[in-house]
């Protein structure tokens, strides 16, 4: 429940292959992360309802991240996050094996009552 400061960004280590950033409350720039970590390989940002109706020019925009950049990112989670299915396009755009995005598409489960007669 902490903000991730842009200096912090800056001085991750190259080879981190997992980043998880769990429900950030303001924005993070995460479209240096391919810059900083192009190792990635886990990439979580669940939970962070910034990134849904972001602008393309805004900080948490996922429209601004060179996903291109990320060849090992094998895994991209986005549950509760309200990002669009477009994403998985871009996200997979000229790549051999496609990210497995977890959490897009997920259907919203409506409780029925049992009870009616």
């Amino acid at each position: 429940a902490t903000s991730l400061p842009n200096e912090l960004v800056t001085s991750l280590a190259p080879t981190l292959t997992h980043l998880s950033l769990i429900a950030l409350p303001q924005p993070a720039r995460v479209y240096r992360f391919p810059e900083v970590c192009p190792l990635l390989e886990v990439l979580d940002l669940s939970y962070n309802d910034w990134l849904s109706g972001a602008p393309i020019t805004a900080e948490g925009s996922l429209e601004r991240v060179p996903w291109r950049r990320w060849r090992y990112l094998r895994i991209l989670g986005l549950r509760e996050c309200g990002v669009a299915a477009d994403i998985a396009q871009k996200v997979n755009a000229e790549r051999w094996t496609d990210v497995d995005i977890v959490g897009l598409d997920r259907p919203v489960l409506k409780t029925a009552s049992n009870n009616e007669s």
